[in-house]
């Protein structure tokens, strides 16, 4: 199961998919969606990210933007950032994913 770390600190669990979906526990990593939308899934944090680089088989990205989506309103995710991480809101207060931030998708 790959891993959402920071400096070998573990973040959470990471789903790795191509669409969004129904969220589960953990971070789901999306690789160039077209669309993010909140869904039934209530309020969701959202970073949209670049890949930054490849060490050991693992992808380093760093964090561009991040957000808070309460709406019902989908949110085009832009060619600008490949790589977008969605996780229930309120989960990255408490990992501390902040614009700028090197993650490592782990194990993926």
């Amino acid at each position: 199961m790959p891993w959402l770390t920071r400096d070998d600190r573990v973040l959470a669990a990471a789903e790795v998919r191509r669409r969004p979906g129904r969220l589960q526990d953990g971070a789901v990593v999306l690789h160039h969606p077209l669309l993010i939308t909140r869904g039934r899934s209530g309020a969701l944090d959202v970073a949209w990210c670049r890949r930054a680089a490849q060490e050991d088989g693992d992808q380093v990205i760093e964090v561009r933007h991040v957000v808070t989506l309460g709406a019902l309103l989908p949110v085009v995710s832009g060619v600008w950032a490949p790589v977008v991480i969605v996780a229930r809101a309120g989960c990255f207060d408490r990992w501390g994913v902040h614009v700028g931030d090197k993650l490592v998708i782990a194990g993926a």
